[in-house]
């Protein structure tokens, strides 16, 4: 079975790779509000992983069976289905504009949000637990605005085209 320990390390690597995401994605935008917005989010992000790690760091580590480990794994697996999770790398290069680097934040929030749920159901600790739903909500919140974010994209290029 998978330990409190690793997913608390996947909830670290996610934030990482958020925080990476927003900073990167501040270099090649160029409205400075959403630059500045974004920059918002980077630390949110890093946040979220302080607190991930001071999570982890209260949890005792135990050792599984190989089978248990297995098991674990399978269930994990079926539960988060097809999401990627965002754990790997972001090639912003390959992006063609901000509309693309937007619904890649909003993804990767909305991804982030399914994990921590269900992340949820390993958390016993009372105070963890409301750690986590607290950055649910926050997580939820960045998703929303990023959405907000896109619906303006979009009316202003529409404006442009009319």
């Amino acid at each position: 079975m998978f330990t409190a320990r690793d997913l608390f390390d996947i909830a670290v690597k996610l934030e990482e790779n958020g925080e990476h995401c927003y900073r990167k994605a501040m270099e090649v935008v160029s409205d400075p509000a959403v630059r500045e917005r974004l920059e918002e989010l980077a630390d949110d992000e890093l946040s979220h992983r302080r607190t991930f790690l001071r999570m982890k760091s209260r949890v005792k580590d135990r050792s599984t069976p190989a089978y248990e480990d297995s098991m674990g794994r399978i269930v994990l697996q079926s539960a988060l289905g097809e999401r990627a999770f965002s754990l790997e790398e972001t090639d912003f290069d390959s992006m063609e504009d901000e509309e693309t680097l937007l619904k890649t934040a909003k993804g990767f929030e909305e991804d982030s949000v399914a994990f921590y749920e269900i992340l949820q159901s390993f958390v016993t600790d009372a105070e963890a637990l409301e750690h986590l739903r607290a950055i649910v909500r926050e997580e939820r919140k960045h998703a929303e605005a990023i959405e907000e974010w896109l619906e303006n994209l979009r009316f202003s290029e529409s404006i442009k085209n009319f």
